[in-house]
């Protein structure tokens, strides 16, 4: 996260700094952004899992069934947040997201990076 900038961010996804800012404050509020959607996602995707599992398959089965769906469909969603727990809420300042709250825009907004 450190050796992105938003300007990196701005050429990867095809629009100004400018852009980027308008949906995100800084930089601290695009990467909460990112997080707080990823963990939505995964959240509701691991709900349709066991709402949505066989009767009588346990739940644990069909949580960790759909991990590793979400693993092979979204390989950068699992990274995210595999990084995001490593660094933890005890991270130094700077290495932890910005609450939500100091986006401009709600984290799952329309404008989103393009895939790959």
């Amino acid at each position: 996260m450190e050796a992105t900038s938003l300007d990196d961010v701005a050429l990867a996804v095809g629009v100004r700094k400018q852009t980027v800012l308008y949906w995100f404050r800084s930089k601290d509020a695009l990467v909460s952004g990112v997080v707080e959607a990823a963990v939505d996602e995964l959240g509701r995707s691991l709900e349709a899992a066991v709402a949505g599992r066989r009767p009588g398959r346990d739940a644990r089965v069909a949580v960790v069934d759909e991990v590793l769906r979400l693993g092979a469909r979204r390989p950068d969603l699992l990274v995210l947040l595999r990084e995001v727990t490593r660094l933890g809420p005890s991270a130094p300042p700077g290495r932890w997201p910005a609450p939500a709250a100091t986006s401009t825009a709600p984290a799952t907004a329309s404008w989103r990076p393009a895939p790959g």
